[in-house]
């Protein structure tokens, strides 16, 4: 397999939620395959940074878009958790969604599903072993949508 099998969309329908920018989360979306994960094209960084700063005066804070070095920071962090795993590095310029499945109804259920299938996981080869072979248990039988 390989991330080009991944479907390149204009936009995602509600039945899709984003994946966040972290290498547990596109080990998921490696691990539940093409079939239920897609992809968007975003040419410049897309994230939001939030900051507060604290003072005995009180806190201020701001938000401001991600620049072009902490995404490619990101995306090497991604990447070298999915090489613990033994997974090839996922293509930088998308957004990333996956389909859930209509039996958990929301995404913190999916996730909650996902986390206790791989509690007992330390290392990404580890979490990778454990979501393939647990695969139905959080994303539904083979096929299934």
């Amino acid at each position: 397999m390989s991330w080009d099998n991944y479907p390149i969309v204009q936009h995602a329908d509600p039945a899709y939620v984003e994946l966040a920018e972290t290498g547990w989360e596109a080990l998921t979306a490696w691990v539940a395959g093409p079939d239920h994960v897609i992809r968007i094209r975003a040419p410049e960084p897309s994230g939001i940074v939030r900051w507060t700063w604290t003072t005995p005066d009180g806190s201020t804070g701001g938000i401001r878009t991600r620049t072009a070095a902490e995404q490619t920071e990101i995306e090497e962090d991604l990447n070298s958790y999915l090489a613990d795993a033994g997974i090839p590095p996922r293509p930088a310029g998308f957004r990333w969604f996956i389909r859930l499945p209509d039996r958990f109804g929301s995404a913190r259920n999916f996730w909650s599903a996902v986390n206790r299938v791989t509690a007992e996981t330390a290392r990404p080869a580890e979490a990778y072993a454990v979501l393939t072979s647990q695969r139905s248990l959080w994303l539904g039988p083979e096929g299934a949508v």
